[in-house]
């Protein structure tokens, strides 16, 4: 109230300035005019003035006497207005329109604030969204790998059975036969023994090294490039059945120490030894370990 009562105020004084000033240029163009016709020329202070001059000077006069009278009509209505904003407008009223555009600019910042958790919403709620998808798409990327992972499970079976193999284990027993030793290492056969004239067994150097150990053990290797290079492909097994013909199967049997990398030349040498009427003995040997020589114990058992 207090603001448009002031609003008002203003205006009427604008408008007071205006009329005054009107009627101020009014005045002095009227005393312009006759200081003018004064000082024309001696015959205008004689001749009297014309009456068409006479008219406008006595419309001059009129027109200022009225707005004489409305700049005092003006005056005493903003007067009047003055009065009225003393009688309601208090010093109260004014504090509660200060605490009102207060109010005002803590809304419009509150309305600020409200928009940027509004944002901030929003965007926490796209962030979620995308997870959502996100947690969505490895699903299904995990039964896809799931279903990969059956069908080459089931790939694997079929291919386990067209290449797996049904045998018999094979059965072994006891022998009262005397050992002799072949060594069976990066597919090469290599002889410990070999038959001297009377059929006594001796020590095959050629073939066999023998090494003491600081204990007093004695251990035994195959000598590089030794004994009979074993094709795992061969078809014909003649050079390897020659091996075992100097040996009695009646009093001998075969016992075949193989090193992890000849298992696939061992099924050559096993058919041979098959082929030859031998009974056998595999023995596993793993890398690095040393063969020690020693006297066997108990029963052998042959296959």
């Amino acid at each position: 109230m207090n603001r448009r009562t002031r609003s008002t105020g203003d205006s009427l004084d604008l408008l007071l300035d205006t009329v005054c000033n009107s009627f101020g240029g009014v005045v002095f163009i009227s005393i312009l005019i006759v200081v003018l016709l004064n000082l024309t020329s001696a015959q205008r202070h004689v001749t009297p003035p014309l009456p068409g001059a006479q008219a406008e000077l006595l419309k001059l006069q009129a027109g200022a006497r009225i707005r004489q009278q409305k700049l005092k009509g003006l005056r005493e209505a903003n007067r009047q207005l003055n009065l009225v904003e003393e009688q309601f407008v208090d010093g109260g009223a004014q504090e509660l329109v200060v605490q009102l555009e207060a109010l005002k600019s803590a809304r419009r910042d509150l309305e600020s604030e409200h928009a940027k958790v509004l944002s901030g919403i929003a965007d926490g709620q796209a962030e979620i969204n995308r997870m959502v998808q996100d947690q969505a798409t490895l699903e299904r990327e995990l039964q896809q790998a799931q279903a990969d992972l059956a069908d080459a499970q089931r790939v694997l079976a079929a291919e386990l059975t067209a290449r797996a193999r049904t045998s018999k284990l094979p059965r072994q027993r006891e022998t009262g036969k005397r050992l002799v030793a072949f060594l069976l290492k990066q597919g090469r056969l290599v002889s410990f023994y070999r038959v001297e004239v009377g059929g006594r067994l001796v020590l095959n150097n050629e073939e066999c090294q023998i090494e003491r150990h600081k204990d007093g053990s004695l251990s035994v290797a195959p000598r590089a490039a030794a004994g009979l290079k074993v094709d795992p492909n061969a078809r014909r097994l003649d050079d390897v059945i020659k091996r075992f013909v100097s040996f009695d199967r009646d009093a001998h049997f075969v016992a075949v120490v193989v090193w992890p990398d000849s298992f696939a030349h061992f099924e050559v040498v096993k058919k041979a030894i098959v082929a030859s009427k031998f009974e056998y003995q595999l023995a596993p040997w793993p890398d690095g370990e040393p063969l020690f020589i020693g006297q066997s114990r108990g029963v052998q058992r042959v296959q």
